[in-house]
């Protein structure tokens, strides 16, 4: 039956309407010209980020234009767009993916990439370890800030936008530093490449995946993060081999411009997620109620249910908390290895730089090992087990760091520790979507990482106090060994959230 409101004599718009949705292009059920709403739409609370599934002609073309360049094969749950050829099956959440790949690189320039300057800084200024380990520790207190922030925004913005301003901030950062000549310009220009960096964070990937994904997030996310040590195997050994060739300065402005070219059009890759252009996570096809809702790609109430937690239902977890203070402890250590390292492996282990790098690129190998074993085994095992086992592979390594005196214990040391620690970033990011749900994702986890940034801020200012105080570094990794146990412990105790009541089914709201 037609609703009431349906007359024969439709307007114009409506006729243009009616043509765009026979081209493929729109999702709505026409009726005479005129858009029915879907259920999910009707339901929608006022700021919720999770589009509904059919969209009005309005919220489509404010958000998408041109309806000859995008569209949505309904048939096998696939969205094209340009530069993917018109009725591809390829599922858009794997382009997503991709995207979070290159901004993974990207971090990686800034994470494992930062520590191979200290040393040149150490010589050319005379700063103490302490100054350069700060470094390190007042970016932490900038993601302690934005952290939060960025999880709201990213839920209200869309990672599309965050991605795009992060990669240009941090770029410009990069070029910056490469005109550094006081302690000062030097802290401060590293706080602009921590804001950037953090716009395009693991955060923001891990809100666009898991939007896009809910059986395969886990595997989306290891995917993505393999990126970082794709970076640790590329990216490291050409900035190190670059800072004896050109020096250090042009090095850092070329790597600012690098991080233009690819960052951003890896950020306009990037989509909310699927319900906003009439598809469902994973690619799955849509679930029926008769042949009128699959031709319209309409799904069942029953079919797009999930337990969706808002952030004070989270906090009030026993589960968060574990996750949070877990991760954090492990934070703590890993900001205290990645300043430490370098230092251990050529004053400690007397390693040439070219050696160190080469552990480093084994590290890097290992972790994308890491990443895919998470991935792949995330999504069948679980998450809770495999966190902690890897928490504990991680004080093995850690361990063996701090009793080397050879390149091949270096290299053991980067093998157990590269794997166990690349486990971790696709566990830890995909098991609060599976906790939490997806709409608040971003902010949740962003209350999450911003507990984390005390503990990441003390790791290197701890590092860097002993080792001026007592000029070796075994001293800081026999405590990040008792760190990352008692981090494992707090994982295991991680146990799956009760629901927080039926409120919190998506599309169910009154």
């Amino acid at each position: 039956m037609r609703p009431d409101h349906c007359t024969p004599d439709a307007s114009a718009h409506s006729k243009a309407t009616n043509r765009r949705e026979q081209d493929g292009a729109l999702g709505h059920a026409p009726c005479s010209g005129h858009v029915v709403q879907s259920e999910a739409f009707l339901r929608r609370q006022p700021g919720d980020r999770t589009p509904a599934l059919v969209n009005t002609p309005t919220m489509y073309n404010r958000r998408i234009t041109g309806a000859r360049n995008y569209g949505v094969d309904r048939k096998h749950n696939k969205v094209w767009f340009p530069g993917v050829r018109r009725g591809s099956k390829l599922f858009y959440g794997w382009v997503v993916v991709g995207g979070g790949f290159i901004c993974q690189i990207i971090t990686g320039i800034n994470h494992q990439g930062f520590s191979t300057y200290l040393p040149l800084l150490e010589e050319e200024f005379g700063w103490s370890k302490t100054l350069l380990f700060g470094a390190r520790s007042l970016g932490q207190i900038e993601t302690a800030f934005l952290g939060p922030i960025n999880g709201y925004l990213v839920d209200r913005l869309g990672p599309r936008i965050m991605i795009t301003a992060g990669v240009t901030i941090f770029g410009l950062g990069l070029v910056l530093f490469g005109l550094v000549h006081s302690a000062w310009s030097f802290l401060a220009v590293f706080l602009l490449m921590s804001v950037g960096s953090s716009f395009s964070s693991l955060l923001v990937v891990s809100t666009a995946i898991n939007n896009w994904f809910r059986r395969r997030r886990t595997l989306g996310i290891g995917l993505a993060t393999t990126g970082l040590g794709v970076s640790g195997v590329f990216a490291v050994p050409l900035i190190v081999l670059a800072q004896e060739a050109v020096g250090w300065r042009e090095t850092v402005m070329a790597s600012g411009v690098v991080v233009w070219a690819i960052g951003i059009p890896a950020g306009l890759l990037m989509r909310d997620n699927p319900e906003r252009y009439g598809l469902l996570p994973d690619g799955d096809p849509p679930q029926s109620e008769g042949p009128q809702a699959l031709e319209h790609g309409l799904t069942s109430s029953a079919a797009n249910r999930q337990i969706d937690f808002t952030p004070r239902e989270a906090l009030r977890t026993p589960t968060f908390w574990f996750l949070s203070l877990g991760m954090a402890l492990g934070m703590f250590a890993m900001s205290a290895v990645v300043v430490l390292q370098f230092f251990q492996f050529e004053q400690g282990i007397s390693l040439t730089r070219n050696s160190a790098a080469l552990v480093i690129v084994v590290m890097s190998v290992f972790n994308i090992g890491g990443r895919l074993i998470g991935g792949f085994l995330g999504d069948w095992l679980s998450k809770r087990v495999l966190l902690g086992g890897g928490m504990m592979a991680t004080s093995v390594g850690i361990f063996i760091l701090s009793g080397a005196s050879d390149i091949f214990q270096a290299m053991v040391f980067g093998a157990i520790y590269g794997t166990a620690w690349g486990m971790r970033t696709p566990l830890s990011n995909a098991i609060r979507g599976d906790y939490f749900g997806r709409s608040h994702f971003g902010l949740i986890s962003g209350y999450s990482m911003g507990l984390s940034s005390p503990f990441a801020i003390a790791g290197p200012i701890l590092a860097g106090l002993l080792a001026d105080a007592r000029g070796e570094f075994q001293s800081t990794l026999y405590i990040l060994v008792l760190v990352t146990l008692a981090a494992a412990a707090l994982l295991f105790l991680a146990a799956p959230p009760d629901p927080p009541g039926p409120s919190a089914m998506e599309g169910s709201q009154p």
